[in-house]
Parts: C-alpha cells; sequence; structure tokens
C-alpha cells in the first residue's frame, strides 16, 4: 500500500486479525540502546529534534541496526541532524578519562573540555588545535596594522544551504575580499578526509576556491593548510602564506 506524505491511515482491530484486510503483525518500539546487538531486517528510526541524548555514537548505533532497510521518520528539517556527523558531537571524544588528576573544566561552544587540551590564542579565544592558535596569532599581528581582520569559527552558509564554520574567515580592508582559511589535523583519517572532500566541494559549488586557482579578480577565496607529518609547526609559513595570497605582497611560498 503507497504511503502519501500528509496523509493519516487509521487501521481497526478486526482488520489486523490473521484472516484480516491487511497482513500486519504487531511491532513494538524500542530504545537505540534495547536494540544494540539486534539485527532487523527493516527498521523505522524515530528521530525528535532537540534530544538532549543525541550523539554522534547513539546515531551511529541506530543506523547500523537494519539487514536491509532504515526508514527515519525526523522531526523538523533532517539537515539540522547533519551536525551530528562531527567530532565536536562525539561523547566519547568528550569523555574526561583523567585517572590521576581531577580535570580542570572549560566550556567551549557549550561543550565541557579539559583545559590542558585548550589552548587560548592571543586574542583569548579557546581553541583545540596549537596550529590554529599559530595561525590566529599571525593574523592578529596584520590587524593591529589595520590590513586585514579576522574572526573564528564564524558561521557561513554554502549555496546548498547548508552552514559551516571555516576555521577562520578573513578580510582584506584595502580591497574588500574575503578569504576563507581552513587549517587540517587528520587527513590520515579516512572518515575525516571524506568528510573534507564534501566541504571542499561544498566551497567550490560556492564559487570559493583554492587561491592556487582563484583570478586577479576573484573577491572570495579560499587557503588550505595542513599538519605536517613528523607534529612540527612551520609559523613562518603560515606568515609568509599571508603576505603572498592575502597581502599580495611578493615572495613565493
Amino acid at each position: 500500500m503507497p504511503v502519501l506524505i500528509g496523509y493519516s491511515y487509521v487501521f481497526w482491530p478486526n482488520q489486523l486479525k490473521e484472516d484480516g484486510d491487511y497482513s500486519l503483525e504487531l511491532a513494538y518500539c524500542i530504545t537505540v540502546h534495547k536494540a544494540q546487538g539486534s539485527g532487523f531486517g527493516k527498521v523505522f528510526f524515530i528521530l525528535p529534534s532537540g534530544g538532549s541524548i543525541l550523539s554522534r555514537e547513539l546515531l551511529y548505533t541506530a543506523l547500523t541496526r537494519q539487514e536491509e532497510k532504515v526508514i527515519i521518520l525526523h522531526q523538523g528539517e533532517f539537515h539540522e541532524f547533519l551536525k551530528f556527523a562531527s567530532d565536536s558531537f562525539s561523547e566519547t571524544a568528550r569523555r574526561l578519562t583523567d585517572l590521576f588528576a581531577l580535570p580542570d573544566l572549560k566550556e567551549i561552544s557549550q561543550k565541557r573540555y579539559d583545559s590542558r587540551y585548550v589552548n587560548i590564542s592571543e586574542r583569548g579565544e579557546p581553541m583545540l588545535s596549537k596550529n590554529e592558535v599559530i595561525i590566529a596569532n599571525t593574523l592578529l599581528k596584520y590587524e593591529r596594522q589595520g590590513l586585514i581582520t579576522y574572526a573564528y569559527e564564524d558561521k557561513f552558509k554554502l549555496s546548498d544551504g547548508r552552514a559551516i564554520k571555516p576555521d577562520f574567515t578573513i578580510e582584506h580592508v584595502p580591497t574588500g575580499r574575503v578569504f576563507y582559511w581552513e587549517h587540517l589535523g587528520m587527513m590520515t583519517m579516512v572518515e575525516y578526509r571524506d568528510k573534507w572532500e564534501r566541504k571542499l566541494e561544498g566551497y567550490r559549488q560556492s564559487g570559493i576556491v583554492p587561491f592556487q586557482e582563484a583570478d586577479p579578480d576573484s573577491d572570495k577565496i579560499l587557503i588550505v593548510t595542513e599538519e605536517q607529518p613528523n607534529g612540527g609547526v612551520n609559523s613562518q609559513y603560515f606568515d609568509q602564506l599571508i603576505k603572498q595570497v592575502i597581502l599580495e605582497e611578493d615572495g613565493e611560498y
């Protein structure tokens, strides 16, 4: 029987008997945790909005209990749930498991972290990446000279409607050109790399391309840097990149 959106369906008890009009069997709703370890042919996953227990791990469990098909019944716009693919919505990643000392908690974006793993930029912005702090401090040097302004993790909407947060959004004051800077830290991980490829494609579809491919007249440009394989930091490279790509000074990077 086809299901039409916007219609409701009512079944009477006599229609659900063995010799009734419809070959339906009674089913019962169980929690995601209760379903762990079970394999069902088809799963109807009821996904409420604003659930306090929603996490990346819970959604993964819910979406992998089926062998044939999963049907998601979601409350609100589905794109609102895509944020749970982010590491920041992982309960495992945010566990505080210090064995020999009490953690010193610090709240960032309404989430708690051990302050020993939080870095603070010169402008006072808490960041989890040391390299991001170096980039921020280098940008601040030119902001103080009145050459640029920058924002950290400022929300930006792509042409397909997805909302993302570039690591840095920079405006070159004299020209008004805008640069989006993404620093990639875990490209050796397949999941992280695939997620970045999707994000990069979103940038391209929005007319924002890496600076190596940009035209001289482009007013929105993408800068991408990566962690060094040995974990080292080259702050001079970041400085040179700002000078040549954003400030358009002569030289090589």
